[in-house]
């Protein structure tokens, strides 16, 4: 039996940085960064380590009608939201593709 490892977290902590700075479809805006500060590295640890929201791994779907009450964090996948995120998102090492009406609540 293989164990999958999964992908280093503070490499690919841009896009999370991105997902930070925006909370809407519209004013969604790509980044490109070989290096975030310290800072905002270990911001995006603590928020995947803190155990009151959901935390999901590989490709992942929020679809349209459906609501995620408290923040929610994603490693490793795309994430196909169609519905709400109450909370914060984070994603790392993966996409966010927001479908017609997905709306972010927090940061």
């Amino acid at each position: 039996m293989t164990r999958r490892t999964p992908p280093p977290l503070l490499p690919s902590l841009a896009v999370a940085a991105a997902l930070l700075a925006s909370s809407s479809a519209e004013a969604q805006e790509v980044m490109t960064a070989t290096a975030i500060p310290r800072d905002v590295a270990d911001q995006v640890v603590a928020f995947m380590n803190d155990s009151t929201g959901v935390r999901l791994s590989g490709a992942s779907r929020i679809p349209a009608g459906r609501s995620i009450e408290g923040d929610l964090g994603i490693l490793g996948g795309p994430l196909s939201l169609g519905g709400t995120v109450e909370g914060t998102l984070v994603v790392v090492n993966g996409d966010v593709i927001f479908q017609p009406g997905a709306r972010i609540g927090g940061d």
